[in-house]
């Protein structure tokens, strides 16, 4: 009996420590990646203790609505996002459309093809002035929307 206890510690044990040798090393993309998408559910009320309550407030028939994000997610979102771009993994590029509209752009197939060709959680695009667009993305995605603006914006 006490060798079945002391093999199942060790299991327990080994296992305990593979699980904290495998987490990725502070500052690293990897870590940078994990933080940024918890605070993206974090805002978005995905984590397991947002889903219990919208599943609480369902049972007892209570409507709660949230009129603000939570500061320190939106904090950790802005600070993982920069860490990412520094490091390389993200990368921006801004896009003058001369020919096209805005919303001509993101309504093309040729971007939602760029959409969906990209890692979406990662994806960022943000309206500078009438006719420029500002992009965030996987660096090795940003090929896809230079090529998707250059073919819905040719003279």
């Amino acid at each position: 009996m006490r060798k079945r206890i002391v093999i199942g510690l060790a299991v327990v044990l080994i296992g305990a420590v593979a699980f904290f040798l495998s987490q990725p090393k502070k500052g690293s993309v990897e870590w940078h990646k994990r933080g940024y998408l918890d605070a993206c559910k974090r805002l978005n009320e995905e984590t397991l203790a947002d889903k219990a309550k919208q599943f609480l407030n369902r049972i007892t028939g209570r409507k709660v609505v949230r009129q603000v994000w939570p500061r320190d997610a939106y904090e950790r979102v802005q600070t993982h996002r920069a860490a990412l771009l520094t490091l390389g993994y993200l990368g921006q590029q801004g896009f003058d459309l001369t020919n096209c509209s805005r919303a001509q752009l993101l309504s093309s197939p040729a971007f939602a093809f760029a959409v969906r060709g990209s890692q979406p959680e990662f994806l960022l695009v943000t309206i500078q002035d009438t006719n420029s667009l500002h992009i965030i993305a996987v660096r090795e995605d940003m090929p896809l929307f230079v090529e998707a603006i250059r073919k819905v914006d040719k003279p």
